[in-house]
């Protein structure tokens, strides 16, 4: 798909807000809200005139070229209950040595660690480890439109062959200095693996993901609620609502949120809580028992303006807690809070439709493609959304916002994403939401 870009439309915006946008900032006046402080304590509802609204219904056509085709949108209008959008702009921290050795101590202690990527892993390990990629290379050949992911798959898989030529039988000690991604190491009896950034292979991240911490115990069976004697692998279950099955855990529903909370006060995500509880259950051939509790996290102010059951959040994630105590705990762009801008005015929906028309009709390229079919030019749906986006200069740097998303009836990248409050068009993979 080609790159999209700003509708050109002179819109009044009530602040300037460029993160994740694709025109440039100096393109663009520089504008600041303008507060008057008698009705502030009025201010309720930044969207109350879209309200009433229920539906679009429109068919406009586009050229491409001699071809033309025809828009054709019946979408629902979706308005969320909140009426109060801020924007809160934070980052993603610095992968540096300073912060992966305060991670790697405040999670496996000063106890031996161990290189655990591919070029260190042991010959028992990275066997495994070649059937995984060669699964995945098989995965991505029956996709189309995967092309690069298959590529970058089957190049890892090369790889992976010719470290199992020269693998040992123990893994390597690491240097003090902590410039690798990917660690080993014994915590109560207990292997543990971290993987810093996402750059561990272990990982597939998408476009929205710019950096992932994973700290995983290596295997389940340590963590398992009795002997298991099955010849299956041990799995983990998180359907079951916290409070509507009995758990066997040794620590309280109680205890674990304390210990997922000083997990993130340690780790230095504070801005990070618990937005969503289930208990886990553990199988290996059968059920094992119900035995401990999942913990979805999210940015604690996020959560105070929308009431949402988000599975695997982003920025956010998710912390297991079991009789060993946490036992994974993965973070996607660990989010904390710089900036809160409150009482943001929105543009007017009928603002919000011609930009969206005038993206059609200056880029059609974009929305022309070789396996059109009957759906191919058709919208289901325009809502409001609170999202997560992240700013292409500064690729660290994440804001949530209210933007605007029409729904393709079946292409996710063909869903066109608007600033509520200044007018610009975003990238569809630059929603993190979407990653």
């Amino acid at each position: 798909m080609g790159r999209k870009k700003v509708f050109a439309l002179v819109l009044a915006a009530g602040m300037l807000l460029t993160a994740g946008c694709s025109k440039k900032a100096e393109d663009i006046p520089e504008a600041k809200p303008e507060v008057n402080e008698e009705v502030l304590s009025d201010f309720h509802d930044s969207m109350e005139q879209c309200r009433g609204e229920e539906e679009w219904n429109e068919t406009f056509s586009i050229s491409s070229g001699e071809e033309e085709k025809d828009i054709e949108i019946s979408a629902d209008i979706t308005l969320p209950e909140t009426g109060d959008f801020p924007v809160i702009e934070g980052c993603v921290p610095e992968f540096n040595e300073k912060f992966k050795e305060k991670l790697v101590r405040s999670l496996l202690g000063d106890a031996a660690l161990y290189l655990a990527d591919d070029a260190h892993m042991i010959k028992e390990d990275l066997k495994e480890r070649v059937v995984e990629l060669e699964r995945r290379v098989e995965y991505y050949s029956t996709l189309q439109g995967f092309g690069e992911e298959s590529k970058t798959e089957k190049k890892k898989l090369e790889k992976c062959r010719e470290y199992l030529k020269s693998a040992g039988d123990k893994y390597t000690v690491t240097a003090d200095d902590f410039k690798e991604d990917h660690y080993m190491g014994e915590r109560d009896g207990v292997w543990y693996r971290l993987d810093i950034q996402g750059a561990g292979d272990y990982n597939y991240l998408m476009n929205g993901s710019q950096g992932e911490i994973r700290f995983e115990i290596v295997d389940l069976k340590d963590a398992a609620p009795q002997a298991s004697s099955g010849s299956g692998n041990v799995s983990i279950s998180t359907e079951l609502q916290a409070e509507n099955v009995e758990n066997s855990c040794r620590y309280s529903i109680e205890e674990a949120r304390e210990m997922v909370s000083g997990f993130l006060k340690e780790t230095g995500f504070s801005d990070l809580g618990i937005q969503k509880e289930n208990s886990i259950q553990w199988y290996q051939d059968e059920l094992l028992g119900t035995c401990g509790y999942r913990f979805v996290i999210s940015p604690v102010k996020v959560q105070e303006i929308l009431e949402e059951d988000g599975e695997n959040p982003n920025p956010g994630g998710e912390i297991l807690v079991s009789d060993a105590g946490i036992i994974s705990a993965i973070l996607r762009n660990p989010f904390s809070v710089e900036k809160i801008s409150e009482h943001i005015k929105l543009l007017s929906l009928n603002q919000i439709k011609e930009g969206i028309r005038m993206e059609f009709k200056n880029h059609p390229d974009s929305y022309f493609h070789e396996d059109d079919g009957n759906d191919s030019h058709k919208y289901s749906e325009l809502k409001l959304v609170y999202a997560a986006v992240r700013n292409k200069k500064q690729m660290e740097k994440i804001s949530f916002l209210p933007v605007w998303e029409l729904s393709h009836k079946q292409w996710l990248n063909d869903n066109i994403y608007i600033n509520a409050i200044d007018g610009s068009v975003i990238f569809w993979e630059d929603i993190m939401n979407n990653s």
